[in-house]
């Protein structure tokens, strides 16, 4: 619909090009263009097929948003909620995110999950132009129910459902949730909820393609090695690759870190830490609990004006699902203060849990910079 002050596409495939190859994707939205403020809007309904979130595949990311925002003169798109994001969060997860509880969730009741069927049938028909009467046929449903059900797996992600033609294509994620189930491929838990009280979630610069999200206040990287990042002013800077940056805290382990410039790596799973003002961390007691076992005790000195490197766990291992118990490892940067000094630089390779835990058997890769033989001091 064009008119003088509006231009308005109730339906339309959105794609915001991001560099040469990547974009932010979204397969049905409400499109408005004021020309008079020179402002688009792109908003999501919530029904149907258009509550699929968003795709992004720049930063490596999928996203559950109400509203995009661009005024055309300017350098930045604004993400968020409806009513200038006072509405729902803002959740952007990683596109390898995977849960158990979500594979659960799915199953039901039932003795088998109805994903392992769809990718049988799936890939019967080459994964692609699979009628809606094939796929009921396969999962041996009636013909209505398994519409509203392929609907429900569009929405997730795990098909694409096309309704006027009723056409199936079954996606990847199908078959790499049932590989994450089953613990044969690596996956992450990373994603960000971010909640504001008014104004937009995020800001994408149209010069870097960095996106800045606020209202950030905790980001679990690693359940099973514990841990979790809190954000200084609530804000992360992302950029390609799932690659982002914070100032704030991190937990990981038995180590407690309060530091600026973090710089996480995700192909490494690691954090570049430049500038750590202080690092804390807890011990075995010299007490027995009444269970038998020493509980952890904090240890009042702290080491201060450090840098280093922390390395989560192995790279290909973001799952933790082989278990490494010596990581999370922390790695300072350089030579550190005379003897009995307490800040400076202290030359230390460090485990964050208990280094005789027995390892895994399976064969470690070696990566270049990568602590393989982790020691619990370095001359």
């Amino acid at each position: 619909m064009i008119r003088s002050d509006e231009l308005l596409s109730p339906t339309s495939e959105v794609v915001i090009r991001l560099g040469e190859s990547d974009s932010i994707y979204h397969l049905k939205s409400e499109v408005k263009y004021d020309p008079i403020g020179q402002l688009l809007r792109i908003n999501r309904p919530d029904e149907g097929l258009a509550m699929t979130p968003y795709v992004d595949s720049y930063h490596n990311l999928v996203m559950e948003l109400d509203q995009v925002q661009w005024k055309v003169t300017e350098p930045s798109i604004y993400l968020g909620g409806l009513n200038m994001g006072s509405g729902s969060p803002m959740i952007l997860e990683s596109d390898q995110y995977f849960r158990s509880a979500r594979y659960a969730a799915l199953q039901g009741l039932s003795l088998e999950n109805p994903l392992v069927k769809v990718d049988q049938v799936g890939a019967s028909f080459g994964n692609e132009n699979i009628s809606l009467y094939d796929m009921a046929v396969g999962l041996g449903m009636p013909l209505e129910p398994c519409g509203r059900f392929m609907m429900e797996l569009a929405v997730q992600g795990f098909v694409r459902y096309d309704v006027e033609k009723k056409v199936i294509d079954v996606l990847p994620k199908t078959s790499e949730y049932i590989l994450d189930q089953d613990n044969r491929r690596d996956y992450d838990v990373i994603r960000f909820v971010s909640e504001v009280a008014q104004g937009m979630n995020a800001r994408l610069s149209l010069l870097s393609l960095d996106m800045e999200v606020v209202g950030v206040q905790t980001i679990a990287l690693s359940d099973s090695q514990k841990v979790a990042l809190f954000p200084t002013q609530q804000k992360v800077l992302i950029h390609k690759g799932l690659n982002f940056d914070f100032d704030g805290r991190v937990e990981a382990g038995r180590f407690t870190f309060y530091s600026r410039e973090n710089k996480f790596n995700y192909d490494l799973f690691m954090f570049n830490m430049s500038a750590i003002d202080s690092m804390r961390f807890k011990v075995p007691s010299f007490d027995l609990a009444e269970d038998g076992t020493r509980p952890l005790v904090r240890v009042r000195n702290t080491i201060q004006d450090i840098s280093g490197e922390l390395w989560i766990d192995y790279p290909t291992n973001k799952s933790s699902y082989l278990r490494y118990p010596e990581y999370p490892i922390f790695k300072s940067a350089a030579p550190g203060p005379a003897p009995g000094q307490g800040q400076g630089q202290l030359p230390m390779m460090m485990r964050m849990f208990s280094p005789h835990s027995p390892r895994s058997s399976r064969h470690e890769p070696h990566f270049p910079g990568f602590p393989s033989t982790p020691l619990t001091s370095e001359p």
